[in-house]
């Protein structure tokens, strides 16, 4: 209950702030228009500079947090501190629907920092990560070594799909051979409904398939949602 009502009086607070600001802005330009008239220069200067400061200083903190909460989310995935992959070697998107239905799937080089962690695989690496904040509903399956388990053949049959864009075969084929040898690395996250239909144990609804190849330096992200 009390949590509840905290939520309330928060949300009280941002609409009245929210509901504040062209009021406030209209007031604030009035002033400005005054102290011109007025030929109060040094007051004018201020008032002009003030709300370009705070607004710069605003984008910067947002700017930090958000290069911050970036690296937190790639050391959640990768269990070590790296502030950002590499520009990517090939970057495939599908259009996307309201629902956030379509496809895509990046190939980034391999940061060495990644590549010797993984060299380095412990049971820390292998049983604690990726950390997900996936909301309910979602499956985690962790960091295994390739190759690939006979159990998840079905869950990277429907990651590897192809649309026949330019290079993506390519890409897809290599995802295929590096996890019929060792030398790779896989994990992936998955939501859909539980039955057996033509063999296969789940109908997946979407899923985020990652692959980290330490024999071609390459990482491979891909995402289907259905």
């Amino acid at each position: 209950m009390g949590v509840i009502l905290i939520q309330i009086i928060f949300s009280i607070i941002l609409i009245s702030f929210l509901l504040s600001i062209p009021i406030g802005g209209i007031v604030y330009l009035i002033l400005m228009v005054r102290n011109g008239i007025k030929k109060k220069w040094k007051l004018l200067a201020v008032q002009i500079i003030t709300p370009v400061f705070l607004s710069a200083m605003l984008l910067g903190i947002l700017n930090v947090y958000a290069n911050y909460d970036h690296a937190k989310s790639l050391e959640r995935i990768y269990a070590t501190k790296i502030q950002k992959l590499p520009a990517p070697i090939y970057n495939y998107e599908s259009e996307r629907f309201f629902n956030g239905d379509g496809y895509s799937l990046t190939v980034y080089p391999l940061p060495k920092v990644i590549k010797n962690r993984f060299q380095k695989a412990d049971k820390l690496l292998l049983t604690k990560y990726p950390k997900f904040p996936y909301k309910e509903g979602w499956q985690i399956v962790k960091w295994h070594k390739s190759p690939i388990d006979s159990k998840y053949k079905n869950y990277l049959s429907f990651a590897i799909i192809s649309d026949g864009s330019p290079g993506m075969e390519n890409h897809l084929q290599a995802i295929e051979r590096s996890l019929s040898r060792p030398g790779s690395f896989y994990s992936f996250v998955y939501k859909g409904s539980s039955f057996i239909h033509k063999e296969v144990e789940v109908c997946l609804l979407d899923i985020d398939f990652f692959v980290i190849d330490l024999q071609q330096d390459k990482i491979y992200h891909i995402n289907n949602n259905t």
